[in-house]
């Protein structure tokens, strides 16, 4: 299931709504990253591959992780065609 650049968005600002109050600073900050990003008429791909990869590794060992690492593979969809393409 391939995403959109708003379908990306639209999933992330959901995972971001539901983080809790507790949920780590980097976490909240990765997705917050994330959320910016895709918010910009062209987002920076490389800054998107370096970043999503420490966003899924935040949230290892959360109630989280599961949605975590279904984002971080959707977000790795949607980058692969992008790439494609180029």
């Amino acid at each position: 299931h391939t995403y959109t650049k708003e379908g990306l968005l639209t999933k992330l600002n959901e995972f971001f709504g539901v983080l809790k109050e507790d949920t780590k600073l980097d976490g909240k900050q990765y997705a917050q990253f994330l959320i910016d990003e895709f918010g910009l008429e062209q987002p920076r791909i490389f800054l998107i591959e370096t970043i999503v990869q420490s966003f899924k590794e935040a949230f290892i060992g959360t109630s989280d992780e599961l949605l975590a690492r279904e984002l971080a593979l959707n977000i790795w969809n949607y980058v692969d065609t992008l790439k494609m393409n180029e």
